[in-house]
């Protein structure tokens, strides 16, 4: 179990290496700002609800991160050596997609996100010391400072 998982994680990564460039709208209700970009079967959807003071990220894919009763029920995301609290939902929509998703406050957090280098996603209790995913952000950094300077919240920050 724990080599298939390994060699599962190690393809996962590998995967996630290829920087995410294209960012498209998300037509959704409530006049939210949100948008949407893949790389293979991987989607990232990030942005905000007008009002909030929080940016919304969630990375979905199309196989589960994690199964069995290893999974852990929170995680961690960590861009650039700073570390944020997340939620992991899986099989929300079914056994085969997963959802990794958590809220980054304006301010610091924002700044971070959008100008960072890379995103690891680690489990937050620590019983698991094993990165589950990669994400390069650098191709996505001016993609992700555009869409915060769209959301609502963030006007007059």
């Amino acid at each position: 179990m724990r080599k298939t998982k390994s060699a599962f994680l190690i393809a996962f990564s590998y995967l996630l290496a290829n920087p995410v460039h294209a960012w498209d709208r998300v037509n959704s209700t409530m006049n939210s700002a949100f948008y949407e970009a893949g790389s293979g079967d991987v989607t990232i959807l990030i942005g905000c609800y007008p009002g909030s003071a929080e940016i919304q990220f969630t990375i979905k894919s199309g196989r589960p991160f994690l199964t069995g009763k290893e999974q852990p029920r929170t995680i961690a995301f960590v861009i650039d050596g700073v570390r944020f609290a997340s939620g992991l939902s899986d099989y929300l929509t079914g056994q085969e997609e997963s959802w990794i998703s958590g809220t980054f406050p304006f301010g610091r957090h924002a700044a971070v996100f959008a100008g960072g280098n890379s995103m690891t996603v680690i489990d937050a209790t620590g019983r698991n010391d094993e990165t589950f995913l990669t994400v390069d952000l650098k191709g996505s950094s001016s993609a992700i400072k555009k869409l915060l300077q769209t959301c609502p919240a963030a006007a007059g920050r």
